[in-house]
């Protein structure tokens, strides 16, 4: 009960710390060494959208996203984006305040990626506006026969929803809320 409670503080830190510009976070004693807490203080603390994060990424490296993760560690706030042309596979860090790239790594894979008929930011766009939160991670991937964006959002009032969004209309799949293991 002790971590709930401090996830929940955490989480409304994050949420005030948003709407008041900062001063919050250190009053309240929030615990952001746990998952929630972090996803909640990276939330609060990113000056860019994933869709803005997402366009620089494409922009410095060619093809488009297939994921993004919003991180917040060693005092740092940024997006972890990955983008897809044929075989080359691009890992970009992303500053959430600037939308600077701060590290970029590529890769050759040998299968081909998923293939989808909308982009990564329509898909988080469905996803956040079912839930009423923002998204924090997102990825294209092959489920069940089908391609589908597995989007997680934070929610307004804190909880973690996973969100299947089809691939190829845009239309959400499922909706559920993501309890911590």
């Amino acid at each position: 009960m002790k971590t709930r409670n401090h996830t929940v503080t955490a989480i409304i830190a994050a949420f005030v710390l948003a709407a008041t510009g900062g001063a919050a976070l250190a009053a309240t004693g929030s615990d952001t060494s746990s998952e929630a807490g972090r996803a909640a203080l990276a939330v609060a603390q990113a000056k860019i959208s994933p869709a803005q994060a997402i366009a620089a990424a494409e922009a410095k490296a060619g093809g488009k996203a297939t994921g993004i993760d919003l991180k917040h560690k060693n005092g740092a706030t940024y997006y972890k984006v990955e983008t897809r042309q044929g075989n080359q596979e691009h890992k970009l860090e992303i500053d959430a305040q600037s939308g600077q790239v701060l590290n970029s790594k590529t890769k050759t894979e040998k299968d081909a990626p998923p293939q989808a008929k909308i982009s990564l930011q329509q898909a988080i766009a469905a996803a956040e506006a079912k839930v009423g939160g923002k998204a924090i991670e997102a990825d294209l991937e092959h489920e069940k026969g089908s391609v589908v964006y597995d989007v997680e959002v934070l929610a307004a009032n804190g909880t973690k929803h996973d969100v299947k969004v089809n691939a190829d209309n845009g239309q959400v799949i499922s909706s559920k809320v993501d309890h911590p293991d």
